[in-house]
């Protein structure tokens, strides 16, 4: 699968089975990489959860 927030792309595989799920990043590719990993790690860490799915509370019937 790929996965592609702003700035990044992301190449992983999607594991679901009974007993769970996983996921193997293959590949990271930044738009923009900084000289620093650390930076890099942070900014992906940071455009991963801002692309994550929330569970919502449903809208109240009248």
């Amino acid at each position: 699968l790929e996965l592609r927030p702003p700035g990044v792309t992301v190449y992983f595989q999607l594991t679901l089975s009974e007993l769970g799920a996983s996921v193997a990043v293959n590949y990271v590719s930044f738009e923009k990489p900084g000289e620093d990993p650390e930076h890099n790690t942070a900014l992906l860490e940071a455009v991963i959860e801002q692309a994550r799915i929330r569970k919502v509370e449903p809208l109240a019937y009248r």
